[in-house]
């Protein structure tokens, strides 16, 4: 048996589940689909089980969700992906379903075992520099960073009692602490201990909402019913946190679709489904007939994903293929652009800002990581800051290719950083370092801060500015209109002795996310920003 599934058995409440009644107290005038109706079917019959419903985009889960609860009898609870989802389906379910993320519901059981219910998302830097003084920590600040990194990663992947675990997540998210590997390793392994033995903490941070339930055993709000939404994201502490709410007799139906696990980069398990449906004893239904995605859409979503398909009155729609240098002509305010990597996002809106156009680059974290990269080059002159950021690349690119497997993924994240920062600094109007700093400071607008009022306030803006994104950012959302950088996405590479390696599913699935978020109009924008480099000049040139 797999490893998260033998823990999720671990914490599972043995008894069978009971059948649901048939009688619904909400959304009674709610007319369900076939696949609708087959679903509730089985949950009404006795002794069917648990249940693994896999729902393609637009598919109407959340609906389909919110109208099943409305079936059952006792306590109900809906995990949700992100909070930004919470008003929304709150607005759908009945007044008897508690709706939160899976961490919100964590910090429940958390925050009554702190003196303070203090939370603090720094809380593994802050103790390193009161353990280690502020000075060291800042001197060594590289091998540091990857220990808080490992540290988060490593209550993700539920890794602190197993044999060498430690060691393969470091290496499975090219983290090499500096070339210092076992202190790293070391320093981490008791950092975790400290944090498992200590039961009364001053405070916690947003990986502990979840691990500390976990490797604590601590009391957790207990579930009747629970339905978790976007289960293929789940990492395998996640997974084991689930089993633990759910109440002795209770059932769990988790909603995801296979062909959107796009999050393995960053801890989820790329093989959650799988283990969800082992774990759990689950059944599966489907749910792939999209209410979203006009005809045309749908059928080039089926390149990648055959089953989806498309309603019978949804709209014929239109596909269609442009140059990229055409782009900035054709798009409109409220439309998605979206990328597989961030460097011609940020060549993308800096063109349609210099055009009048009201634009933005989504992912204030991704612009904060890379001002940050900027300024710790210490360079001063665009000269200093190529000839440094070329030396990191080439360290980075080695460091990584001596991995085993070799970390494609991390290679491009950081070839993908230098080739974002390089766009910035060769842009017209920027004479030096300060100025990179101040266009990201711009482009990703950094100077507010995330926050759930925040979020809502730039949901609201997106619909009069063209939103330049990359598709891990746009899950989960959906535009009329979506041109899609196409030479961006499903990229082979090349392996030992040039051996051509072609795309993994996890590409393939991200490409059928990006479709997915079409509605109406899906254009394939062909060509690099590159390609129109003196067309920018000229641009920023006159608006200047």
């Amino acid at each position: 048996m797999s490893k998260p599934a033998s823990i999720a058995r671990k914490y599972a409440r043995k008894s069978a589940p009971a059948a649901p009644v048939a009688t619904v107290r909400h959304m009674a005038d709610f007319q369900p689909s076939a696949e609708q109706a087959a679903i509730l079917e089985f949950l009404q019959t006795p002794g069917s089980g648990n249940l693994f419903i896999n729902a393609g985009a637009g598919c109407g889960k959340t609906t389909t969700c919110a109208w099943l609860l409305g079936y059952f009898e006792g306590s109900k609870f809906m995990g949700v992906f992100n909070r930004e989802m919470r008003p929304e389906i709150e607005r759908k379910v009945s007044n008897d379903v508690m709706v939160r993320t899976i961490s919100g519901l964590g910090w429940i059981a958390v925050s009554k075992r702190g003196k303070n219910n203090n939370f603090n998302n720094m809380r593994v830097w802050d103790g390193l520099k009161a353990g280690r003084g502020e000075a060291h920590v800042s001197e060594r600040y590289a091998f540091y960073d990857n220990v808080v990194q490992l540290v988060g990663k490593a209550k993700g992947q539920l890794v602190h009692t197993v044999e060498g675990g430690l060691g393969d997540v470091a290496d499975r998210f090219g983290i090499d602490f500096n070339g210092e590997r076992e202190e790293g390793l070391a320093l981490v392994e008791r950092i975790l201990a400290s944090q498992i033995a200590d039961t009364k903490y001053d405070c916690f941070d947003y990986d502990d909402m979840v691990w500390l339930c976990v490797v604590q055993n601590l009391a957790v709000p207990r579930f009747a019913n629970v339905v978790i939404d976007e289960s293929q994201d789940l990492s395998p502490v996640q997974i084991a946190f689930v089993a633990m709410i759910i109440a002795a007799g209770g059932r769990i139906i988790a909603v995801g679709d296979r062909r959107q696990a796009i999050y393995a980069w960053r801890g989820a398990d790329e093989f959650a489904v799988d283990r969800i449906i082992e774990a759990f004893s689950m059944s599966e239904r489907p749910l792939m007939t999209t209410f979203r995605c006009a005809k045309a859409i749908v059928r080039e979503a089926q390149k990648i994903v055959p089953e989806f398909t498309a309603g019978p009155n949804n709209p014929e729609g239109v596909v269609r293929t442009i140059d990229t240098g055409d782009m900035l002509d054709q798009v409109r305010e409220g439309d998605f652009v979206l990328s597989r990597t961030n460097a011609p996002l940020v060549s993308g809106c800096m063109r349609a800002l210099a055009r009048g156009i009201r634009a933005i680059v989504r992912g204030r974290d991704i612009g904060g990581q890379l001002a940050k990269m900027v300024t710790k080059t210490k360079a001063v002159t665009l000269v200093q800051l190529e000839e440094r950021l070329t030396q990191w690349l080439a360290r980075e690119v080695e460091r990584l290719s001596k991995k085993i497997p070799v970390s494609e993924q991390a290679i491009e994240t950081a070839q993908d950083k230098v080739a974002t920062i390089r766009a910035i600094a060769d842009s017209e109007g920027v004479k030096n370092v300060a100025d990179v700093v101040a266009r990201l400071r711009k482009l990703f607008d950094l100077d507010k801060r995330d926050n759930a009022e925040t979020e809502a306030a730039d949901k609201l803006a997106d619909a009069t500015r063209v939103v330049f994104s990359s598709t891990h950012r746009a899950k989960g959302q959906e535009r009329e209109t979506v041109f899609l950088l196409r030479d961006t996405y499903m990229r082979s590479r090349r392996g030992p002795g040039g051996v051509v390696i072609p795309p993994s599913l996890e590409e393939a699935n991200l490409l059928y996310v990006a479709i997915t978020r079409a509605k109406s109009e899906l254009v394939y924008a062909h060509g690099s920003f590159a390609d129109h480099r003196n067309a920018l000049r000229e641009m920023t040139s006159e608006a200047a």
